[in-house]
C-alpha cells in the first residue's frame, strides 16, 4: 500500500515540479509521514491488544471472586446452596452436616456418582479450599433390603466415592475420613417406602 502511495505522489510531482531536489525532499517527506502512520497503528494496536488483556484479566478476576463468595456462602448460609437440590442441612455446634439422599447422589444399587450431583460435590469443594482447618467425615448409609455385608460394601463405596472425585478437585486425601454403616444407623423405618428412601444416604460432617 505504502509503495503505491509513493509511485502515485511520485508521479504527481514529476508532473508538477522540475527541481529534483524538491521531488526528492518531497518523496521523503511523504515516506516519514506514512512511517509515523504505520508507526501509530502498531502502537494503538499494540494498546489495543493490552486493553483486552486487561479486560480478560478482569473477567477472571470477578469470576475467581464470585467462586470465593459462593464457596464463603456454602458454610455461612448452606441451606441456600444445598437445600434447593434436596440435600438436608443440620447445624450442630462446630459441626455441619449434609445429608444427601442417595437418588440425588446415585443410581440404584450403584457407586458411581451422578453427573447431575457434580456441581453439589464442587461447591462443597470450593468452600473447602478456603476453610482449610476443617475436617471432613463422609458417612454411606442403606436400607435393609439385601444383606447387611452387601449394604456394608455398598455404603463404603458411595462414601469412597464421593471423596474419589473430592480428591479428583484438588482436596487433599488425608482431609477426608469415610465410612459406610450398611443399614445400622437408620434415619427413618424401614418398613415404608419413604422411609427406606430417607435411609439410603450420605452424610457428609464438616468439623471446624
Amino acid at each position: 500500500m505504502k509503495k503505491i502511495v509513493l509511485m502515485l505522489a511520485a508521479l504527481a510531482v514529476l508532473s508538477g515540479c522540475s527541481s529534483t531536489d524538491q521531488e526528492s525532499a518531497m518523496l521523503n517527506k511523504m515516506e516519514k509521514n506514512l512511517n509515523k502512520i504505520e508507526e501509530n497503528n502498531a502502537t494503538t494496536g499494540a494498546m489495543i491488544d493490552q486493553y483486552k488483556t486487561g479486560i480478560l484479566d478482569a473477567k477472571t478476576n470477578v469470576a475467581n471472586l464470585e467462586k470465593d463468595i459462593n464457596a464463603i456462602d456454602s458454610f455461612i448460609n448452606p441451606e441456600t446452596v444445598f437445600e434447593k437440590n434436596g440435600v438436608i442441612v443440620k447445624r450442630e455446634r462446630d459441626q455441619l452436616t449434609l445429608i444427601m439422599p442417595t437418588d440425588v447422589v446415585f443410581d440404584f444399587n450403584k457407586a458411581e456418582i451422578k453427573d447431575d450431583f457434580k456441581p453439589l460435590l464442587d461447591s462443597l469443594y470450593e468452600a473447602l479450599t478456603i476453610y482449610k482447618g476443617v475436617t471432613v467425615k463422609i458417612d454411606g448409609h442403606t436400607d435393609n433390603i439385601g444383606s447387611h455385608d452387601y449394604n456394608l460394601k455398598l455404603s463404603q463405596k458411595r462414601a469412597e466415592s464421593a471423596k474419589e472425585y473430592l480428591v479428583s478437585k484438588g482436596l487433599q486425601a488425608e482431609r477426608i475420613v469415610t465410612e459406610g454403616h450398611s443399614f445400622s444407623k437408620p434415619a427413618a423405618s424401614n418398613a415404608t417406602q419413604a422411609g427406606r428412601d430417607k435411609n439410603r444416604r450420605i452424610e457428609v460432617v464438616i468439623k471446624k
